[in-house]
C-alpha cells in the first residue's frame, strides 16, 4: 500500500509531517496505544500518545553491553511503517551506529505495543515513520 503520511521525530519531539500530495484528508494520525480513552481533543490524544512512545523507549532501552565496551553513541535513526492493523512494520536502519545497536532498536520495536492506525477517508493507512533512538554513554 502507499504511504498517507510521513512523521519524523528528532529528540523525542515531533519535528515533521509530510503529507504525500495524494493523501489530502488523513482524518487522524496513528497513535501509540494507551490514550484512547482519554477526553479531549485528537492533539490531546496525539500528545498523549507521544509521551507513551518517549516514556516506552526510555523505561525499555538497554544499551548493548558490547557497544559500551566500544564507547559507541550517537543516534541511530530507523524508519518503520505504522501498518493498517497498528503493527510495527518494514524495519530500516538510515543510521545504525553498529550490529549491537541495530539488534537493540529492532528488540524495542518488537516489543512495542499496537498502535491506533491513522486513517484516511474512514479507513485505516499505513504511516511511515523516522525515530531517532539516542544512546549516549554516561
Amino acid at each position: 500500500g502507499r504511504l498517507a503520511l510521513e512523521q519524523r521525530y528528532e529528540m523525542g519531539e515531533l519535528a515533521e509531517v509530510v503529507l504525500d500530495e495524494r493523501a489530502e484528508t488523513v482524518a487522524s494520525l496513528p497513535r501509540l496505544s494507551g490514550c484512547e480513552g482519554l477526553e479531549g481533543s485528537d492533539q490531546d490524544k496525539q500528545d498523549c500518545a507521544d509521551k507513551k512512545l518517549m516514556e516506552f523507549i526510555h523505561e525499555n532501552l538497554r544499551y548493548p553491553d558490547m557497544a559500551r565496551r566500544l564507547h559507541v553513541e550517537g543516534r541511530a535513526l530507523v524508519r518503520f511503517v505504522i501498518d493498517e492493523y497498528g503493527n510495527v512494520v518494514d524495519v530500516v536502519f538510515l543510521r545504525g551506529l553498529c550490529a549491537a545497536i541495530q539488534r537493540e532498536c529492532i528488540r524495542l520495536l518488537q516489543k512495542m505495543p499496537k498502535w491506533v492506525p491513522a486513517t484516511q477517508d474512514g479507513r485505516p493507512v499505513r504511516v511511515q515513520f523516522d525515530l531517532p533512538i539516542v544512546f549516549r554513554l554516561e
